[in-house]
């Protein structure tokens, strides 16, 4: 596939994402967080972000894709206490779940503490992301499209 059809792929990617959002927030909503409360709140307002970036990026051009972590992307972290790093796959709730074809993937939920985090952040922060033992500082040392994104964000509204 050439870059020029790649990039184009993406960028209806992003727009179906953007449409979904717009058009199914409710739905999505309903099914994540059903009780009206401070959680569903918080994730329509991260909705709400989100959307605001992703139509930033739209606007820009094709070329920033890899400017932001969105959900797709392929996020490299490493932990600044102990140097490790980890590779993470920003992905949709329903799509959280281990791969079983020994992909290497670890798909994260950008609902998940982790994925909300690191969420619109760009390539080179550092963001401090609290886990169940603590805050830990890790930096984002690289963003990339995933593949296993792309694919699992075909059926996308039809898994809502």
């Amino acid at each position: 596939m050439s870059p020029r059809v790649k990039e184009s792929v993406w960028r209806e990617f992003f727009i179906r994402q953007l449409i979904m959002f717009d058009d199914e927030r409710a739905r999505f909503l309903d099914a994540y967080f059903p009780d009206f409360g401070n959680g569903r709140s918080q994730a329509d307002q991260l909705l709400s972000d989100y959307t605001q970036v992703l139509r930033q990026q739209l606007a820009d051009g094709e070329e920033g894709w890899c400017g932001k972590v969105l959900i797709g992307s392929r996020v490299v972290i490493s932990y600044l206490d102990d140097m490790s790093t980890d590779t993470l796959t920003i992905v949709s709730p329903h799509h959280a779940v281990l791969p079983e074809d020994g992909s290497g993937e670890c798909p994260v939920s950008f609902l998940s503490p982790m994925g909300k985090q690191l969420l619109m952040k760009p390539c080179g922060e550092l963001v401090h992301v609290q886990t169940p033992s603590g805050r830990l500082p890790v930096k984002i040392e690289q963003i990339r499209l995933s593949e296993f994104a792309f694919a699992a964000g075909e059926g996308e509204q039809q898994a809502l």
